[in-house]
C-alpha cells in the first residue's frame, strides 16, 4: 500500500494552540486536527504546510520546529504524518474547509 505523505501544523496564537473540525463533506468528517494536507509533487515540507495552512484556514505562519513524523494505517489508506510547530503571522482566519475551530492553552 502506497504512504501518503501529509504535514500538519500545531499554530500557535498567544499561547493558544488552534485545532480545527473536519467538515461533513471531507473524509474523516467531523473529526477534529490540526490543519494541513497532503504534498504535492516537487513540493517541499515547509512549502507544503505554509500552502495548505493559507488555502484552507486564510493566514500565514512562521514554522518553528518540526516534529518526528508518525505514520498510520486507515482501513483504506496509509499516510505519513509529518507534524510542524507554527507561529501564526498574519491574516484573518477564515475556515475554508472545516466548520469548526477551537483554541486550546
Amino acid at each position: 500500500m502506497k504512504v501518503i505523505p501529509v504535514t500538519c501544523a500545531i499554530i500557535k496564537f498567544n499561547n493558544k494552540v488552534l485545532a480545527v473540525q473536519r467538515s461533513k463533506s471531507m473524509k474523516l468528517p467531523l473529526k477534529w486536527e490540526f490543519a494541513g494536507g497532503k504534498i504535492e509533487a516537487g513540493e517541499s515540507e515547509i512549502d507544503c504546510i505554509k500552502r495548505e495552512i493559507l488555502e484552507e484556514l486564510n493566514i500565514k505562519i512562521e514554522i518553528k520546529d518540526r516534529l518526528t513524523p508518525i505514520t498510520h494505517q486507515y482501513p483504506n489508506f496509509k499516510i505519513k504524518l509529518i507534524p510542524f510547530i507554527a507561529e501564526y503571522l498574519s491574516g484573518e482566519l477564515k475556515l475554508r474547509e472545516h466548520c469548526r475551530c477551537f483554541f486550546y492553552c
